[in-house]
């Protein structure tokens, strides 16, 4: 059976999507240490209340960053046919 190019076409844009989200997740996460640290110097009180959301914002956005890598690491992996990405 051949395939068009079609599909590589589409396999190209996904993992573009899911690189762009990957390099979102990231900056968000770099600004969310920024936002901590700002705040640090400003003024410990506000520190104090966004340490209590900090916490579940990291651990949520770290998550995410995972997933989005694993998700390239497994489509770049069934592209190459490589058995330990198989499910």
């Amino acid at each position: 059976m051949n395939q068009s190019p079609k599909w590589q076409v589409s396999v190209a844009a996904v993992l573009d999507v899911i690189r762009k989200y990957h390099e979102a997740l990231h900056e968000a996460t770099a600004m969310t240490y920024a936002l901590r640290n700002t705040l640090k110097e400003l003024d410990p009180s506000f520190e104090q209340v966004f340490q209590r959301n900090y916490t579940a914002i990291v651990t949520e956005l770290s998550d995410a960053n995972h997933l989005s890598l694993h998700m390239l690491e497994k489509i770049a992996g069934q592209l190459r046919d490589d058995p330990t990405w198989k499910d």
